[in-house]
Order: structure tokens, then sequence, then C-alpha cells
């Protein structure tokens, strides 16, 4: 510590400064951070004091150069700008890059919106990184966002986010990622996508959104949705896969199409929203709602068949009662069944409830049986009514039952 002379206390104590300092050495950049402000005129190379004046002079900084480079991130920090930044934007093959913005844009706004398409042509990389991050947040895009890959290439992700409110940043055309074979995830978080089409094959990339807003059709190997509004006239993924909403909402008279052949879990108001937009289930299409009929009504097939096994998800069901025919609950109006059996196996958790309802005044009385055979309650003939079972250790029980006489 050196010291500035003077009396008492106007004596003032002083650090030692760096020869280096105020030289070259303030434009060395951080290790795996560059800055980049396109209002400046300077080349670069990165540092704060010296920024890039582009997203391609970043990306072309980025060119790993070791298998540890690829895999590691490397960060461009986006500055706000007075029109934002015009240009297509490339990511390096087989290598982990994000862009970041601090600053948030609404939609419409420009300091850090990218007027152009984004790509990641993940293809023939010079080094393969271990597994590879593509990010970008609070970043909002004019275009589309395509996503391509080779065999060689590494397991990859994409994560598109914002922060501080739930369209803190936008992709205004498609992502298209729907040729990959090592595109694992692709999360949407915060953030408006135009739509989603990242293919339904057994290579195609799992697809989340969560507290985002989709206005197109979404194809996906499988689909989690969070807190989203989705606005598609379908939403098909991988024969073998299972997609979830929770908290989500279908917007009215979309009219979307649901195509997963693995059945699909609702939670109530979930699956509330999709019936009111007018949804339909595809041919095989089964759908499980938290808590069953309680949580929220899935219609199965009318009830026909003299004797006829039903469970939630059509596992062990009399013929025509299975797939998108398969429900929580059934009713008839035509005085045909006598007996309905509940069958386990279907998909159902302790609580879940299945609900059978007689609407006619039908001669015959509809008796309600568990997996067991034994009887819950019967609706009387020439009457109406209607049986809630609930699943309870491994068979159904009676719940709440009631009938009346016209």
């Amino acid at each position: 510590m050196s010291f500035v002379q003077g009396r008492g206390r106007y004596a003032r104590a002083t650090y030692p400064v760096s020869a280096a300092a105020g030289g070259g050495a303030v434009n060395v950049p951080l290790s795996r951070q560059r800055f980049i402000d396109g209002n400046t005129t300077n080349p670069g190379p990165g540092a704060a004091s010296a920024p890039f004046a582009t997203l391609a002079a970043f990306m072309t900084a980025r060119g790993p150069a070791s298998v540890a480079d690829a895999t590691a991130n490397f960060v461009g920090w986006v500055m706000p700008t007075l029109l934002g930044y015009v240009g297509d934007v490339s990511f390096p093959a087989y290598a982990s890059t994000e862009l970041r913005a601090d600053s948030l844009t609404f939609i419409g706004g420009t300091s850090t919106a990218i007027t152009g398409n984004v790509t990641w042509a993940n293809v023939a990389g010079a080094f393969t990184a271990a597994a590879a991050l593509v990010a970008m947040h609070n970043l909002s895009v004019s275009g589309n966002f395509t996503v391509t890959d080779d065999a060689n290439a590494p397991v990859s992700a994409i994560v598109f986010s914002g922060d501080e409110s739930n369209v803190s940043a936008a992709l205004s055309g498609q992502f298209i990622a729907n040729t990959t074979q090592k595109l694992a995830s692709a999360t949407f978080l915060n953030i408006g996508v135009g739509g989603i089409d990242a293919g339904t094959a057994d290579t195609s990339a799992a697809v989340v959104l969560d507290n985002s807003i989709c206005l197109g059709s979404v194809l996906a190997n499988n689909l989690e949705a969070f807190d989203s509004t989705i606005d598609a006239s379908a939403i098909t993924v991988n024969a073998v896969s299972a997609p979830a909403f929770f908290d989500c909402r279908f917007t009215q008279g979309s009219s979307p199409a649901l195509t997963a052949a693995g059945g699909a879990t609702f939670d109530g108001a979930s699956w509330r929203s999709f019936s009111e937009a007018q949804g339909t289930r595809a041919v095989g299409t089964i759908v499980l709602v938290v808590g069953g009929y309680s949580g929220a009504a899935v219609e199965g097939a009318a009830l026909t068949v003299a004797s006829t096994d039903v469970s939630l998800n059509g596992t062990g069901a009399t013929a025509g009662f299975t797939g998108e025919n398969s429900g929580n609950h059934y009713s008839t109006s035509n005085g045909t069944p006598t007996t309905v059996n509940l069958k386990t196996g279907g998909g159902e958790f302790p609580g879940d409830t299945i609900l059978i309802t007689k609407t006619d005044l039908g001669s015959n009385a509809l008796a309600v049986k568990n997996n067991l055979g034994v009887t819950l309650a019967t609706i009387p003939a020439n009457g109406r009514g209607f049986v809630l079972a609930q699943f309870q250790t491994g068979d159904w029980v009676l719940a709440e039952c009631g009938s009346v006489a016209a």
C-alpha cells in the first residue's frame, strides 16, 4: 500500500496500479464470454471495452479449438441497440454456444431483437463436443429457427428462454427440427413461438413448453406443457410417447386434434380447456385425467353391450371401448346394458374415479361391478341414476350413487 502525502486527516491511501492497466491489456476479453454491441464500430475482440459489432463476428470467433472447448459453453452477451440486429444467425456445429441479453425487450421492441432467421447446421463439426447446447435468452427473432444435424453429431439440446414475464422473448416464425437425429430436447420457457415442427420419429426431439404461448401446431417426439397457452390445430407426438398438459389453456375455437397413441395425461383444468376449444382425439388416442372423473370428464363410448367391461384407458375393456373410445365416464340411453364391469390395470391411481350413468327409463336394471365381480351398486329398472366408483387398495369401491324414478 502507498500513501498520498498529506497532514492528519488529509492523508489518503492509494493502491498500486499495474503497468499494463490503461494499455492493450484492457481489451483482453474474458475466457469464455464475449460482448456484442450493434451500435459500436469496434471490430472486437469481444471485451467489454472492445465488443463485436455483429452477431456473425461473435460466431466466427467461437470456432472451437478442441473437444473440451466445443463442450464448454461459450457465451455472447448481446447489448441493447437502437435498431436491434439485422441478419441471419448461424450457430457453429458440434459445439455449445449461447446468445444472452440481460435487458428485457417486449414484443415489437427492437433493442435486442434479431431481424432474420436462426440456424444450427449441426453437421461435420471440427471437434465433437461430449454434448452440445445452443441457448438463446431474452432475444426475439423475426423468422424461423431451423436445426439440422448428422449421424456423427453429439447429443444436443436447444433452450429458447426469457425472464421477468411469460412472453419476454419471441420466435415469430417456426421452430423446425424435423430431420434431426441427435437433438434430444427443445425447451421454450417464457416465450412466444409461432409453431413447432420437431418431427415425430423415434429420433426426433422432445419438446417442453413452460409458461409460454404456442401459436401453431406442434409435432414432436413427445411434449410436456406447463402453464402455457396453445393455439394449435394439431398436436402430434411419436406413437409410443405420452404427452402431458398441466395448467394449460387452449384457444377457443382452435379445434386441436390430439394424436398420441401412447396416451396423454391432463390435469382437470387443461382437459376442460381442451374440450371447450372443441379438441378431438385421433384414433387410438387415450386420455387420462389426474383424479379421473373427479378431475374432468373424459367421455367414453356409449354403453350398448349387455355386459360391458370398461377401464380408464381401455385396457381389458370390451371391443369398442378402447383407444379414443375409452374414458372415465360411460353412459347409456338405450336400455340395453345390464352390467358394467370396472376393470383395473387401466392407468388408474389411488383416488381416481370413474362414473357410470343410466340416462334412460328403460326396464333394465344396471349393475355396476368392480374387477373382482363385486356389485358396487345397482341402478333400478325404470329409473335414471349414476354410480361413482373410486380406486382404492387395488380395486374399485363405491364412492357415491343415486337414482330417480323419472
